[in-house]
């Protein structure tokens, strides 16, 4: 099953909008990433071996993917890659997998960076795409 089938009617409704060019590339069977301004572009076919690699090992599918470089402890940055899932409606993470992304933005991930793990991330709308929230963003 694709992403986009499976995020049918699990989306929060104040996110549909924003998320609209990212869906509209679903349709067309692209995934975008955004970098940290936001902006979106092709995903490389780095990022695209990656994505086949996760679908391949976990049940979930990537719809999104973000990339930046983060600020840190002790001023030090660091590079992440988040590949933003959606998974099957009949996982077992319990009542948060009804949504793909809620009202606040939070949303399931697969990170790779200094480490790499299954968690949940908070979003924002900023220029066409998203950005991961980080602390001290309004």
């Amino acid at each position: 099953m694709k992403a986009l089938e499976m995020m049918e009617n699990r989306i929060d409704g104040n996110w549909v909008d924003y998320l609209e060019l990212i869906l509209n590339g679903l349709r067309d069977e692209k995934i975008f990433y955004s970098d940290i301004s936001g902006i979106l572009f092709d995903a490389t076919p780095e990022m695209m071996d990656e994505v086949k690699r996760i679908e391949e090992n976990h049940r979930s599918r990537v719809w999104h993917i973000l990339k930046g470089r983060y600020r840190m402890s002790d001023n030090e940055t660091f590079e992440f890659i988040d590949y933003l899932l959606v998974d099957p409606s009949d996982s077992d993470l319990g009542d948060y997998d009804n949504m793909v992304i809620d009202e606040n933005g939070c949303c399931l991930c697969y990170t790779v960076g200094l480490y790499n793990e299954i968690g949940f991330i908070d979003l924002y709308p900023i220029n066409g795409g998203l950005r991961r929230r980080l602390p001290g963003d309004k």
